[in-house]
């Protein structure tokens, strides 16, 4: 995790610290919509399993009511990533005010819809265009569909230009590990076009097999987006992925 990427997470999570701190418990208010939607998108950088090799999402609700009286939620609350992916969000207690979730196993779109459901009740909706500006890189040697060898050279067309040229490196996510061991990979150095669009290294020598690759490096500045669309929540944005431009398919051989 780079110190950029800690240092938003961290602010994400501030609230989250003191969440359970809160004066006059036994409020009447009883608003089951959070007032905030935060949303931060990211390479994941420890897939626990296979299908988890990609972008994940930090979604972070807050009920701001909470700091006021403390009430109980819905145990029904459900988190909705475009339809595919429902996941509840974790509330300690009738006090806790916010509650953060990572969401795995993002698939990135044109357009991303993060909604807070009570059962088919939908409370909340932000919809985020361009959260994912590092994705759809092409791989371009070897060419679509073709192996390539250990140490032999590799070009990868980056969807965005990099913002830092100098930092340049990729990762191999190796794929054929067995299911008892999670996923790790391995990562080489190379060199990004002084147009920003284009990665050119070398396959690493230390291991064989099929790979989802990521280039490494910034593609943006990490700045707050506004939503398309924002109802039931007060507030919603976002911060799009910038640290990993990718995935491409590759797999190499001795």
């Amino acid at each position: 995790m780079s110190w950029r990427r800690a240092g938003r997470t961290w602010l994400l999570g501030l609230a989250l610290v003191g969440g359970t701190i809160v004066a006059g418990c036994g409020g009447s208010a009883n608003n089951q919509v959070p007032q905030y939607l935060t949303v931060e998108a990211q390479w994941n950088d420890s897939p626990s399993s296979v299908d988890q090799i990609g972008y994940q999402l930090l979604v972070d609700l807050v009920w701001q009511e909470r700091q006021q009286g403390c009430f109980p939620l819905s145990p029904n609350l459900a988190i909705h990533i475009n339809d595919d992916l429902v996941v509840a969000p974790p509330i300690e207690g009738d006090c806790a005010y916010e509650s953060l979730v990572i969401v795995g196993g993002v698939q990135p779109q044109g357009a991303t819809t993060i909604s807070l459901q009570d059962g088919d009740q939908v409370l909340g909706e932000g919809i985020f265009a361009g959260l994912f500006p590092d994705a759809a890189a092409t791989l371009t040697t070897p060419a679509a569909g073709q192996p390539v060898k250990a140490g032999d050279p590799i070009a990868v067309v980056l969807p965005a230009p990099s913002a830092d040229n100098t930092l340049a490196g990729a990762r191999f996510y190796w794929t054929d590990t067995p299911a008892t061991v999670p996923p790790f990979y391995s990562w080489v150095s190379g060199t990004i076009s002084t147009d920003g669009l284009t990665f050119q290294g070398t396959a690493p020598t230390t291991a064989t097999g099929r790979a989802t690759v990521v280039v490494e490096s910034f593609f943006g500045d990490g700045d707050f987006i506004s939503p398309t669309s924002c109802t039931g929540f007060q507030f919603c944005n976002a911060t799009p992925s910038f640290e990993m431009a990718g995935p491409v398919s590759i797999e190499v051989v001795p």
